[in-house]
């Protein structure tokens, strides 16, 4: 990081024209979440669970969110201590229509109900056709469940670069 900071003093003493890159805010937000289990693709293990994550809310840099997501809890790999394997793969869309999509991978413990992401930013269309980031997802208890339906806030910490 250092090595690119010099090039870009260096590369701004020798060019009168150039300019800084644009950073992006960092995000570090709260997020509507409400969710559904659903019946897994054929070929996943029984003991696993399937579930929609519908999230809503205000990204930094990008505005109003709404967004789909698809989890797949690996109950069938789970350690002794009851946590093991999540992922959630889907795309926030912005009011405009431009996409961001996300793949997350991390731990779901189920004494705390507590869902942990490490997510990336794997494309993006439109205005965010050149979108980029990682950072921390984190899913604590739904505030809410009934009957395989739940809702709760969702955190998420990290970068998000249009």
């Amino acid at each position: 990081m250092i090595a690119l900071a010099l090039a870009g003093v260096a590369a701004t003493a020798t060019t009168a024209t150039a300019q800084a890159s644009p950073t992006a805010p960092p995000v570090s937000v709260g997020l509507d979440g409400s969710f559904d289990f659903h019946a897994c693709p054929a070929g996943t293990p029984a003991a696993d669970a399937c579930l929609t994550d519908h999230v809503t809310g205000t990204l930094p840099g990008i505005g109003a969110v709404t967004s789909t997501f698809e989890v797949h809890i690996g109950y069938s790999r789970f350690a002794a201590d009851g946590c093991g394997p999540i992922e959630k793969h889907g795309t926030f869309t912005a009011a405009g229509g431009s996409t961001v999509r996300l793949a997350a991978h991390g731990l779901y413990c189920n004494a705390s109900s507590t869902a942990s992401y490490a997510y990336t930013v794997t494309g993006g269309t439109r205005a965010l056709a050149h979108a980029s980031g990682h950072g921390q997802w984190l899913v604590p208890a739904p505030a809410t469940y009934s009957d395989g339906l739940g809702t709760g806030t969702e955190y998420l910490y990290g970068t998000l670069h249009r």
